[in-house]
């Protein structure tokens, strides 16, 4: 997708472009991060994978995340408290780009977690001058009421009409227009972008769509147009610590059993 004057200034202001990289209408992007072929926007991999990229961070031990095309649905007890961040959005469509989540075997059951409006290139500066401003998203169990077991996730284009959901089968095509990349508890990313770390839990995950369907013009498949970042809360995630904690309580209270049973 082209990239507009909007997203240009936020990814100067996140440091992916400097101010002299376009220039006279050319879109050709910092030789820093790598860039997909299709516009010269910045690819999925390598805002995944690449620290220069200024995302992924350096970490003791690196390997390549690839997604896991199995993973399309997720269990509501799992996420009931969580956070969802909006993290990128290279995308020509992205101001009419709506992110949510829908319950599976009913996609009229939805629940929005970005409205494009707001939550996109934000010509007003919300994002700009505040990179963690009105891109966050923290729920509550109440949020997916109504919602059964599982949920998966949607992006609704306004422009074209067309949803796209995480189920391959909910698609009209019944292709894929999402990849999901899970925690493996070393990567860290800057999910606030802000230069802070935050560890890629095994329990959190990426989730990036594509938002034209095969055969509209733009279909470029490079599921860099809204770009997601879900982490659990603690509360639903027990440490290692708290694990080992509860597993010595179980230990000393069989040890006291028995010893009321001699």
């Amino acid at each position: 997708m082209s990239i507009n004057s909007g997203l240009l200034q936020k990814l100067i202001t996140f440091g992916f472009l400097t101010a002299g990289t376009f220039a006279m209408g050319a879109t050709s992007a910092s030789a820093a991060c790598p860039t997909n072929g299709f516009n010269n926007e910045f690819s999925l991999d390598g805002i995944i994978n690449d620290t220069d990229c200024d995302f992924r961070l350096p970490s003791d031990t690196f390997n390549n995340l690839v997604d896991s095309p199995a993973t399309e649905t997720f269990s509501v007890d799992d996420f009931s408290k969580s956070k969802f961040w909006l993290e990128f959005e290279f995308a020509g469509d992205a101001s009419g780009n709506e992110v949510g989540v829908y319950k599976v075997g009913d996609t009229s059951i939805t629940k929005m977690l970005f409205a494009g409006s707001v939550e996109s290139i934000d010509e007003a500066g919300l994002i700009t001058s505040n990179p963690g401003k009105n891109r966050k998203t923290k729920v509550h169990s109440n949020f997916f009421a109504g919602f059964g077991s599982d949920f998966g996730f949607y992006l609704k284009n306004a422009k074209t009409g067309t949803t796209f959901y995480s189920e391959s089968a909910e698609n009209s095509d019944g292709l894929d227009y999402a990849k999901v990349f899970l925690g493996d508890g070393e990567a860290k990313f800057d999910v606030n972008q802000n230069g802070g770390s935050h560890d890629f839990h095994l329990s959190d995950f990426i989730i990036a769509f594509e938002d034209r369907a095969e055969g509209e013009k733009y279909d470029d498949f490079d599921y860099n147009d809204s770009i997601l970042f879900v982490h659990r809360t603690p509360e639903d995630v027990p440490e290692p610590a708290t694990l080992l904690g509860l597993s010595l309580v179980a230990g000393a209270f069989g040890v006291i059993r028995k010893r009321d049973r001699n």
